[in-house]
């Protein structure tokens, strides 16, 4: 059972069973059946202001896009563990955001809408699989769950199965597309830059932006795309390209034939 609070005075009740909701609108008397049948005794209740009842669901919508229309949230999936859905569902919404942004003011090449799908419903699927698995580990019970869930501790204690299974968690180890260096197509590292900034900082604006680390970089014809000269310990390339939702389009030496072709890749109509 569930119990928190948001207001003084106001709390928060929840009850899980395994199975599907029972049939019928919610009662404050079926709610009380549900405590006592998962707790075996009664909990004081007072009048209730809201109830409801939830079903997991397993679901991921076949196309994001259609035309003009796009699915992103819970109206492209639905996971039947707890966990991921806000987490992918903002990064849907983030992914999407600048690439609409740009299509209405005219800045994106006319294939870029269609990255959206090709990036996310990858995400999506990867992240039903795990928590299909999630869910299927808390379904097993008596000796065989506790058999399970203890070999699979001992197998998250190690650092790799651990840091496997924290990229699945946070963003199901999405890499967008391929590219020679390790960073192209992953979510840019937060690095500390020598005068105080951190990279996030840089992403505020909601813009490109060409993270000069090696100094390098000239001027873009692009005024959409900020150019940031910065130092950092142990950088991971001399520049970064970064789109406006974090994620890095092109890592390398700044002013190179791969720059010009990642910012006409993205960033120019």
């Amino acid at each position: 059972m569930l119990l928190t609070s948001l207001h003084d005075g106001v709390l928060v009740a929840g009850v899980r069973e395994r199975g599907g909701p029972s049939d019928g609108p919610v009662t404050l008397e079926t709610f009380r059946a549900a405590v006592r049948r998962v707790l075996g005794r009664d909990v004081p209740l007072g009048e209730p202001i809201w109830m409801s009842c939830t079903a997991a669901q397993a679901r991921l919508a076949e196309r994001y896009r259609a035309g003009r229309v796009f699915l992103a949230g819970d109206a492209a999936h639905l996971f039947p563990a707890g966990g991921s859905a806000l987490n992918v569902g903002m990064t849907d919404a983030a992914n999407l955001g600048w690439k609409l942004a740009a299509a209405l003011r005219g800045r994106a090449p006319a294939r870029l809408l269609d990255t959206y799908e090709a990036e996310r419903r990858p995400v999506g699927e990867r992240t039903l699989l795990q928590t299909r698995a999630q869910a299927a580990i808390d379904r097993v019970e008596g000796e065989d769950g506790a058999a399970l869930r203890e070999l699979l501790a001992e197998v998250f204690a190690f650092e790799q199965p651990a840091r496997h299974l924290a990229g699945l968690l946070h963003d199901a180890g999405a890499r967008y597309g391929p590219g020679e260096h390790a960073l192209v197509g992953r979510f840019v590292p937060d690095l500390a830059l020598a005068d105080g900034r951190r990279v996030a900082e840089l992403m505020r604006a909601g813009r490109p932006v060409l993270l000069d680390l090696g100094g390098g970089a000239g001027g873009l014809d692009d005024e959409w795309i900020e150019v940031v000269r910065a130092r950092c310990d142990d950088p991971p390339a001399d520049a970064l390209l970064i789109r406006p939702d974090g994620y890095v389009a092109w890592a390398g030496t700044a002013g190179t034939a791969g720059m010009a072709g990642a910012v006409s890749t993205w960033f120019t109509s």
